[in-house]
């Protein structure tokens, strides 16, 4: 178990283990809780909705339209109430709840990038997880945001409560960890 000591420029954290020392990405470490949390929420069927007060207006081009046209039916399974409006415009009625105070129409934008850049080339269990893991970025901890002793505890007991700490879910390291003997050695005590 890690035990938090503080912030590096309100990004990483500092944290003790019982042989050394970890940075872990505060973003990376966090995207990785949440995109486990999508995944078994949509693996049990039930990701839970927040219908939004004021829908979302979103503006596509034409060829777009088709393709997130045909995508709708999966957008809902994933927890996204997105609708025609008209033209190539569509409306974003309601969003996992997970995702509360994300850019709706950003995460729309770059789940549509991922259908185009991956659709037609891959198995739609593949493409689900790219799309897992758009969502799971925008609402993360970002940079430069200051947590608190409780918040970095909290953040640390779910990381490695996760399937696959190590890693954000776009294969970037969590955390790095430094042995005692790894650091008696840059200090030149071994």
């Amino acid at each position: 178990m890690l035990f938090p000591l503080s912030q590096i420029h309100d990004s990483f954290i500092v944290a003790q283990s019982q042989d050394g020392m970890a940075l872990i990405d505060q973003h990376a470490a966090h995207e990785r809780v949440l995109f486990e949390k999508l995944q078994d929420q949509f693996s049990a069927g039930n990701i839970p909705v927040q219908n939004l007060l004021l829908p979302v207006q979103v503006e596509i081009n034409h060829a777009e339209k088709g393709l997130l046209s045909e995508y709708l039916p999966e957008l809902h399974r994933l927890g996204f109430l997105v609708e025609e409006f008209g033209g190539n415009t569509f409306v974003i009625k309601a969003v996992p709840s997970l995702l509360t105070g994300a850019d709706y129409r950003k995460l729309l934008l770059d789940i549509l990038d991922e259908i185009k850049m991956h659709g037609l080339s891959r198995q739609m269990d593949r493409l689900r997880e790219e799309i897992l893991s758009v969502m799971a970025c925008h609402p993360a901890i970002k940079v430069h945001r200051k947590l608190d002793m409780r918040e970095m505890e909290q953040l640390l007991r779910d990381l490695f409560s996760c399937r696959m700490p190590h890693t954000c879910p776009h294969g970037r390291p969590t955390g790095i960890r430094f042995s005692m003997e790894e650091i008696k050695k840059m200090f030149k005590r071994i």
